[in-house]
């Protein structure tokens, strides 16, 4: 971690992996990965630590217009308002590919590099081709059964699926995506497994 004021030039520097937080805006920086810098803005909401991905820099984000998103959010987050979760309108819009895209940048930091890659891999591979792009709210216990039964074949895989797809369930109510709404992930009965798989 680098941390100075992050003006063209220091995010301009800035190497592969490498994030800079700045000194004159707490909880605002950008990060690096391979050629992509991404402007981030780090607080609490609720007395939970939230990190929120404001942009990609030059596309069209600029230092000081992405300082100043952050100061929005930051300004928002003491009023305990997640101010981009307000912004996408009503949550029962919500696709379930978008509350996935959302879970992932937020929660990205605080994961593993190789566990952030296995839950993309599994989201892409199996959860969201099979719901598409139905409506997060709407998904109900005889959906999420129907779905890990449909990878019967390879029981392992079908329960590692089941995991993530809860953790994102409990990451949504968390947030308060699920208004009233139990998770739909739970009480389902896993298959047997003899050994770990991994989802081919």
């Amino acid at each position: 971690h680098i941390a100075k004021p992050v003006t063209l030039a220091s995010v301009s520097s800035l190497k592969r992996n490498q994030t800079l937080r700045d000194t004159t805006l707490k909880g605002f920086g950008a990060r690096r990965r391979g050629k992509t810098v991404t402007y981030f803005v780090q607080t609490r909401i609720n007395r939970r630590l939230r990190w929120f991905t404001i942009g990609t820099h030059l596309s069209p984000w600029t230092p000081e217009t992405a300082r100043q998103r952050a100061r929005d959010i930051l300004h928002a987050a003491q009023k305990n308002i997640d101010l981009i979760a307000a912004e996408q309108g009503p949550h029962t819009a919500l696709t379930i590919e978008q509350v996935f895209r959302n879970f992932f940048e937020d929660r990205e930091p605080y994961f593993k590099a190789s566990t952030f890659r296995e839950f993309n891999r599994v989201a892409k591979r199996a959860i969201l081709p099979h719901f598409k792009n139905k409506a997060f709210a709407s998904i109900t216990r005889q959906d999420v059964t129907a779905f890990h039964r449909s990878l019967k074949a390879t029981p392992g895989a079908a329960n590692h699926a089941l995991a993530i797809l809860k953790q994102v369930f409990n990451w949504a109510d968390a947030n308060g995506l699920c208004v009233d709404k139990k998770n739909p992930c739970l009480n389902i009965q896993m298959f047997k497994s003899p050994s770990k798989a991994k989802f081919l």
